[in-house]
């Protein structure tokens, strides 16, 4: 077995568990009351991403021309949630990072179902002149799925309510792990999509752009309409802007098992690094009362 095939086939599955593991590590019970306690920003949250962040990404695909690889894999980002990613920029931005992680874990849990509809769509829709797509399995998708979000989350919560006394350390452990591993799917997968990036890339850099922006401007308005507080913008902002790179490509290349649909993810995941950190600087530089009173 070739190093790519390793990476694809049995790193990235282990990786993607073990974000979602430490994420569980982080939950509790109460988090997921929020939903009685606190339904409104919640529901903001979901509205934002299960339904206006796909429907920009459709939007923009066939405004941009984009061709089916990019569109595709454009709707597939767009149906992933947040992650552990978002949490983080939400932390130092100073938004509501418990808010952030719960939105997080709904969303994580309800894309098990969100994530095949939309992606079985945008094969049908995009790809519907190529005779080479067949049907994707929607049930083996969904439980694939959920070996990978749901289950380690369940998990990571359980150790958590026995152990809780390692909260901390073993989610600092487990994020380091993953964040040298992604680094190494990322090398890994931009080396055997080069020829379709070079071949795509201006194209794909201006939709990447475009949804990355207009997803955090997007998410900014949403909250701001909804006439929530400060820090639930900023939380809210981040949830829809910020999608997981790693769920994309595992649904890319280790179950659609067509490796040109990450290549969106790629150029996707350069862009939203620079705009989710000029955010967090600029946000930072809030004076306090500004933060409190919006």
């Amino acid at each position: 077995m070739e190093l790519l095939d390793v990476i694809f086939d049995r790193i990235i599955p282990v990786i993607l568990f073990v974000l979602m593991f430490s994420m569980g590590l982080s939950l509790t019970v109460a988090d997921f009351r929020r939903l009685v306690t606190q339904p409104r920003p919640i529901f903001v949250g979901l509205t934002g991403q299960l339904l206006f962040l796909p429907v920009l990404a459709f939007c923009l695909a066939l405004v941009l021309q984009a061709p089916p690889e990019l569109a595709v894999g454009c709707l597939l980002l767009a149906a992933c949630p947040g992650g552990v990613t978002s949490n983080g920029y939400v932390f130092v931005s100073r938004g509501e990072v418990g808010l952030s992680v719960t939105l997080t874990a709904i969303t994580s849990i309800l894309t098990v179902l969100t994530i095949p509809l939309i992606t079985v769509f945008a094969m049908d829709y995009f790809y519907a002149s190529e005779a080479q797509v067949t049907a994707l399995p929607i049930k083996d998708i969904m439980w694939r799925l959920l070996t990978v979000t749901a289950i380690p989350i369940g998990l990571g919560m359980a150790v958590m309510h026995r152990f809780p006394q390692y909260r901390e350390r073993a989610a600092e452990l487990a994020r380091k792990l993953s964040l040298g591993a992604l680094i190494i799917i990322i090398v890994g997968i931009t080396l055997s999509t080069l020829e379709t990036l070079q071949q795509h890339i201006l194209r794909t850099a201006s939709l990447a752009i475009s949804l990355n922006v207009l997803s955090l401007a997007g998410g900014y308005a949403i909250a701001k309409l909804a006439k929530l507080p400060v820090i639930q913008v900023r939380t809210i902002t981040f949830e829809v802007g910020v999608q997981n790179l790693s769920l994309a490509i595992l649904v890319a290349v280790n179950i659609l098992e067509r490796r040109e649909l990450a290549v969106f993810a790629l150029v996707y995941a350069l862009f939203m690094k620079i705009t989710a950190l000029t955010l967090v600087y600029f946000w930072r530089k809030q004076p306090a009362a500004t933060q409190i009173a919006g």
